[in-house]
């Protein structure tokens, strides 16, 4: 595993709808403190305050507990006034909790404290449903969009747009 910098502040988010969740960003908390990390912030994933804090970079380390749909908002925080360019910040570092349990975090968390993480980047996307000229939806979603009605998947034709400049090729896909 490679070294890297370690973070000093912290941001602990959590879903307000899993009951034992905010307890155990106590339990974080606590052991952060005892880590000696001074700078640290907590709140739920729907907090405005912790948005607007992320948007103004006063974190190095955003630490999320919660399930897929927990990671996707968060993948939300960290982009950009709606932009689909993920703020990759110098320094910023972005910590899911894949492999963590109620019984190993700490060894993880040490384990980031002492620079030893790997990082992945990850693509946000955004996607738009259009039907002839009128546009019916956007999205901002990580890595894939899928495309179907119901159980039917039926053929679809993919142009892309790379920063402003149309992709002269098209895809047909199901």
């Amino acid at each position: 595993m490679e070294t890297n910098s370690a973070p000093s502040r912290f941001a602990l988010a959590y879903n307000p709808q899993v009951d034992d969740a905010a307890p155990f960003v106590g339990q974080i908390t606590s052991f952060l403190r005892d880590k000696g990390i001074k700078s640290i912030f907590s709140s739920n994933l729907m907090d405005e305050n912790l948005a607007a804090r992320i948007s103004a970079a006063e974190f190095d380390c955003l630490i999320v507990l919660g399930g897929d749909g927990s990671m996707l908002q968060a993948s939300h925080l960290m982009c950009s006034g709606g932009h689909s360019d993920c703020r990759h910040q110098p320094g910023f570092h972005s910590v899911f909790w894949w492999k963590c349990s109620a019984n190993d975090w700490q060894k993880y968390l040490n384990q980031l404290l002492e620079g030893k993480y790997r990082r992945e980047e990850r693509m946000m996307l955004r996607a738009q449903l259009w039907h002839g000229k009128t546009l019916r939806g956007s999205w901002e979603v990580v890595n894939e969009v899928v495309v179907c009605r119901g159980n039917l998947v039926k053929p679809i034709h993919l142009y892309a747009n790379v920063n402003g400049f149309r992709w002269p090729a098209m895809w047909r896909m199901d």
